[in-house]
């Protein structure tokens, strides 16, 4: 009966008005739709959203104002139900009202706004339109891609601590390119959630705000080993040499591999001369990425000084870290197997040759011969360079040249001479002069060679007997 039924909506008891508010509007018809509209104004926050929600299920037009009216419930469990139930009543005389309530301040509420929107047939007609229901329906890149006009819209989303999707917010933020983003993701790195913190740091790094540069040198101090590594990554692109103290203090000896590869990757874009110690100290970091990339940013900060740690790297147990060090050794100098460095560890070298580790001994043995073998070439070349031997070899070269000249007696005084010249280059002319067509030639030849104590191999008999033949005679 429906005079009891309204009897018992003044009950003191919720629950039995909540339930009584259900029943109405699944049974009552049309004519309970003014007592249902009516719990609209009901105390208790389950009974006003049961009756937008019956409102919506009557599907009566009677019900459009009341639900208008219950957008502006100040709790936001009624002010859904009344979206939800204005789309389900299907009039299109909903839709200013539904337009108003995207800047709710409940995503679920501008969610499900923007759905009642589109069933109804809406359509946003410009920036601002295109830009709340975009935000209303979580695509926040797509808010951000109109820049200026929707900063103030994504701050009030950003500031909604229910929305599930607000690392995502404050990502969008940074996109805007406006310096009116500062602020609000400055105050998001102190947010509970580290899913935040991280998506402000990255916010921040993509306005790439000089300013913001404090906030971010605070985040390094983060509890969150992921935010500690965002806040490395956006201040080494910023090359914002404050970095390197809390490098140096703290993040080179941080718990996580991650952040002190991203601090050994920082430190290689600043140019101060710290960062040279500090990358030869990762170079002994347990975790062999963070060696592999200290050894990689050595090469992009040519300091001489770190030739030394790089040619030890180079008996890491890791090829990676190998690699990298050799490629960064030919980058700060194209000879280091010459330079001081290079021979100050050669001990360590030579130690490391026992080493149990097969690659480590075996790279340090490859190493030590690659540096012998360089210094034996050098020692070789500057005697080469020397200037007597210049005087030398262009000597051997016109006496050689005189071996084959017209002149019997030129011939013959070519030949002595290179036997005074002692050095192994005059023995193949001289040997070859031993059969010259002029015997007097071939004795000088013959005596020459003698001089030089040459003997034939054992298996040329021929030429063993030439020279013997001719030294009989002499």
């Amino acid at each position: 009966m429906l005079w009891w039924k309204i009897q018992r909506l003044k009950s003191k008891d919720p629950k039995i008005r909540l339930a009584i508010v259900q029943e109405m509007a699944a049974y009552g018809g049309r004519s309970a739709l003014s007592q249902v509209a009516e719990a609209l104004k009901d105390e208790d926050t389950e009974v006003r959203a049961a009756a937008a929600k019956g409102l919506g299920r009557l599907r009566d037009e009677q019900a459009l104002a009341p639900l208008l009216s219950a957008l502006t419930d100040r709790k936001y469990e009624v002010r859904l139900a009344a979206t939800q139930a204005l789309r389900e009543l299907g009039d299109p005389r909903a839709i200013d009202a539904l337009f108003h309530v995207l800047r709710d301040e409940s995503h679920l509420v501008r969610w499900h706004a923007a759905g009642a929107l589109s069933a109804l047939g809406w359509r946003p007609r410009s920036d601002t339109d295109f830009i709340l229901r975009s935000v209303a329906m979580g695509q926040h890149e797509a808010a951000a891609s109109y820049g200026s006009n929707s900063v103030d819209v994504l701050i009030q989303a950003l500031e909604d601590l229910s929305c599930p999707k607000r690392n995502e917010i404050a990502i969008a933020l940074g996109k805007t390119g406006e310096s009116r983003a500062v602020k609000p993701l400055e105050a998001a790195l102190k947010d509970n959630d580290s899913h935040v913190r991280v998506a402000a740091v990255e916010g921040l790094s993509h306005l790439g705000v000089p300013e913001s540069a404090d906030a971010l040198l605070r985040s390094l101090a983060d509890t969150d080993s992921r935010v500690r590594a965002a806040a490395i990554e956006a201040l080494g692109r910023m090359g914002d040499v404050r970095i390197v103290e809390p490098i140096a203090n703290s993040l080179i000896r941080d718990e996580s591999w991650d952040v002190r590869k991203l601090a050994v990757e920082a430190l290689g874009r600043i140019r101060v001369e710290r960062v040279t110690d500090l990358l030869c100290q990762a170079l002994n970091d347990h975790d062999h990425d963070v060696r592999q990339t200290a050894a990689v940013s050595l090469g992009q900060v040519p300091d001489p000084r770190s030739i030394g740690p790089l040619v030890l790297a180079l008996k890491d147990e890791n090829s990676s870290v190998r690699q990298a060090a050799k490629a960064s050794l030919r980058q700060i100098d194209r000879q280091w197997e010459l330079s001081e460095g290079a021979r100050l560890v050669i001990p360590q070298l030579e130690a490391a040759v026992n080493h149990r580790e097969y690659w480590v001994a075996q790279s340090a043995a490859d190493t030590l011969a690659k540096i012998n073998d360089m210094r034996q070439r050098e020692l070789e070349n500057s005697a080469f360079n020397d200037p007597a031997r210049q005087r030398t070899t262009r000597a051997i070269a016109i006496l050689s040249d005189t071996l084959r000249d017209i002149d019997r007696d030129l011939r013959q005084a070519a030949a002595e001479a290179l036997g005074r010249i002692v050095d192994d280059r005059v023995v193949a002319p001289l040997v070859s002069a031993l059969d010259d067509r002029d015997e007097w030639v071939g004795r000088a030849a013959a005596l020459a060679l003698n001089h030089l104590n040459w003997v034939p191999a054992p298996d040329d008999n021929r030429r063993a007997e030439k020279l013997k033949t001719l030294m009989y005679k002499s």
